[in-house]
């Protein structure tokens, strides 16, 4: 779950946003993203991520840009078969 960290302005993240929907995409087109949730309100999304690991899920978002940028909050959360 992704959640944007306190202090960190909505015109910082939608600075960001057409690079982040990019690269969001060539994870989910790369077969790295399996699902997104976003919620109603639009504070937090969701990503189902095809890793062995958490260590493994993490490193996935090292692309992103508001991930660079230490913005998010990022959690983990396994899920076995």
């Amino acid at each position: 779950m992704l959640t944007p960290k306190q202090g960190v302005t909505r015109q910082q993240i939608m600075a960001v946003v057409p690079s982040e929907i990019r690269e969001t995409m060539k994870l989910y087109l790369d077969g790295k993203i399996c699902q997104w949730y976003s919620r109603g309100d639009g504070r937090d999304v969701i990503f189902l991520i095809d890793a062995k690991t958490q260590d493994e899920a993490r490193e996935s978002w090292t692309p992103c840009r508001s991930q660079r940028n230490n913005w998010l909050i990022t959690n983990t959360f396994r899920s076995d078969p």
